[in-house]
C-alpha cells in the first residue's frame, strides 16, 4: 500500500493533554462537590466532545448551560497548557519526514475549533495540517467515521492509501469504520483497549 495521508488525532496523539484536560475538569466540577478521578476521565472522558461530558454529568442542563460550561472548561484548559503543553516525543521529525516523503498531513479531532487551534499555535505546528477537521462541525463526531470521512474527501485520498493515528478508543473506531488502517498511541489507555476497539497495532 502506497501511502498518501496521514490522519492525526490531536488530544493523546500530537501531545499528552489528557492529564491537563483533567486538572482543568477537576477546576470546573469543585464548585459543584464533585470530583473526577484519572481512572474516570479515562474509561468516561477521553476522546469525547466536551458538550458530551457536560450532559453526562448534568442532564438537565439546558443547552445555554452547555454552552457556558463547554467555554469554561477550555479557558481553564488553555489557561493551564499555555506553558505546559508539549509535543510527543518524536512528533516533529516524524513530521519532517512525512512533509518531505509529499504525504499529505491532517489534524482530525473532537476539540472545539478554536482550542484546537490555539493548541496547534502553542505547539508550533499549526501550518504542518492541511486541513483542521472539528468533529462538532460534522454531522457527526467521533466515535462515526464522518470527521476521518471528510479528512479523506478534503485530501482526496482513499481510505486504503491513508493511515490513522489515534489515542482513544472513540477516535479508533471512529478511524476504524472510515476504513482507514488505524494506529493505536498508548498515551492514555492500555494496548488491550485500543487493540479491542479495533488497532491494528500499538505504539508505547
Amino acid at each position: 500500500m502506497k501511502v498518501e495521508a496521514v490522519l492525526f488525532d490531536m488530544d493523546g496523539t500530537l501531545t499528552d493533554s489528557d492529564e491537563l484536560h483533567l486538572k482543568a475538569f477537576q477546576q470546573l466540577l469543585l464548585p459543584h462537590n464533585m470530583n473526577m478521578d484519572a481512572e474516570y476521565f479515562r474509561v468516561n472522558i477521553c476522546g469525547r466532545q466536551t458538550h458530551e461530558v457536560a450532559l453526562s454529568l448534568f442532564p438537565a442542563y439546558s443547552p445555554e448551560d452547555v454552552i457556558k460550561f463547554v467555554q469554561q472548561k477550555e479557558n481553564l484548559f488553555l489557561d493551564i497548557a499555555k506553558t505546559m503543553l508539549r509535543p510527543l516525543s518524536g512528533l516533529l521529525s516524524l513530521l519532517d519526514s512525512l512533509q518531505q516523503s509529499g504525504i499529505k498531513v491532517a489534524c482530525v479531532t473532537n476539540a472545539p475549533r478554536e482550542t484546537a487551534e490555539i493548541m496547534l499555535n502553542y505547539l508550533k505546528i499549526m501550518d504542518r495540517f492541511e486541513p483542521l477537521i472539528i468533529g462538532s462541525e460534522c454531522a457527526r463526531g467521533k466515535p462515526f467515521p464522518d470527521p476521518y470521512l471528510a479528512a479523506l474527501q478534503y485530501l482526496r485520498v482513499s481510505p486504503s492509501r491513508a493511515i490513522v493515528f489515534e489515542d482513544s478508543p472513540a477516535g479508533v473506531r471512529a478511524g476504524v469504520a472510515a476504513g482507514v488502517k488505524t494506529i493505536g498511541i498508548a498515551t492514555t489507555q492500555p494496548k488491550s483497549v485500543l487493540i479491542e476497539a479495533g488497532a491494528c497495532d500499538v505504539v508505547d
